[in-house]
């Protein structure tokens, strides 16, 4: 037996080469992996054969983001931070490959950005990337001084702390992901409208009829996207602006930091955002912290 479990020492890869061939990496014949482990969780980051150009941030093996940013994550943070008239303090749950938080900062309004994410490695992993290939909005995102990220479990640390800010999302999570339903709850909702200064706004993904009625469920005025998107609620009313908020999309501060064409692409989202209501109100089950049925996916 010592001289099997000898033998397995010896043959045992060390962490980097072992978490590398898992995710399907090794070396010369798979291309570049970089892997990072802590108690929190094994990350890695891997080029994605497809589109080329591509790297893939996966989590405990599943995708948690890409790089460069996907536009998608980007419109999720900038679209309510142009719909808020001067977000000052902004929270972010979640931090992906940073795209979300990095949109959320585009105003220069903004003073601060706590990010939660209670994946340890994740920062790490974007770290090593920015030493490893030239992505001008990650390094950007990594050396603003605005902008904080904490190891944390986002919601618990945002109904622990004592601050209120004027804007709060979560980076987008698959509603049928593990733990997913303690952010798309009725009670996750109000306790982030609890968090709120006066006129603060709380941003969600809504790909489900279950979230977006519990959304609204937390909220007493919405707006945003009719596919969902992106939807945007608040205590108080939200004045739909479109003139203001293009005038703010299109000002040179929020051009020249998210770039002409991501800009164009707020500016196309802005316009199509309106007050959102529960038509019909049909009866749907809605997602609560003991009951997260998007995540169980019941029928």
């Amino acid at each position: 037996l010592a001289a099997v479990l000898a033998v397995l020492v010896v043959a045992m890869p060390d962490p980097p080469r072992f978490w590398a061939r898992l995710h399907g990496r090794d070396g010369a014949s798979g291309g570049p992996v970089t892997v990072d482990e802590d108690a929190t969780g094994v990350g890695a980051l891997t080029r994605n054969p497809w589109p080329p150009g591509e790297w893939q941030l996966s989590c405990n093996g599943k995708g948690q983001g890409a790089l460069p940013f996907f536009e998608g994550h980007t419109l999720l943070g900038a679209v309510p931070a142009i719909l808020h008239g001067g977000p000052q303090d902004v929270a972010i749950i979640g931090l992906g490959t940073g795209g979300t938080a990095w949109a959320a900062a585009c105003r220069p309004e903004t003073a601060d950005v706590t990010v939660y994410e209670i994946f340890g490695p994740q920062r790490r992993l974007l770290e090593a990337f920015r030493s490893r290939e030239r992505y001008p909005p990650l390094e950007g995102f990594l050396r603003d001084p605005r902008i904080r990220i904490e190891v944390a479990d986002g919601r618990n640390a945002l109904e622990r702390s004592a601050r209120r800010f004027d804007l709060i999302e979560a980076d987008p999570i698959f509603p049928d992901r593990a733990y997913s339903g303690n952010l798309y709850s009725v009670e996750f909702f109000r306790r982030c409208a609890g968090k709120l200064k006066p006129g603060g706004l709380v941003c969600t993904w809504a790909p489900t009829a279950r979230i977006y009625a519990s959304f609204h469920a937390a909220f007493p005025h919405v707006v945003g996207l009719e596919n969902r998107s992106i939807v945007v609620g608040s205590n108080e009313p939200i004045p739909v602006d479109v003139e203001a908020w293009v005038a703010r999309a299109t000002s040179p501060a929020v051009v020249s930091y998210l770039g002409a064409e991501l800009s164009q692409e707020v500016v196309k989202r802005v316009q199509k955002c309106k007050t959102l209501v529960r038509t019909g109100r049909r009866a749907v089950d809605l997602n609560h912290d003991l009951f997260p049925r998007d995540e169980f996916l019941t029928p």
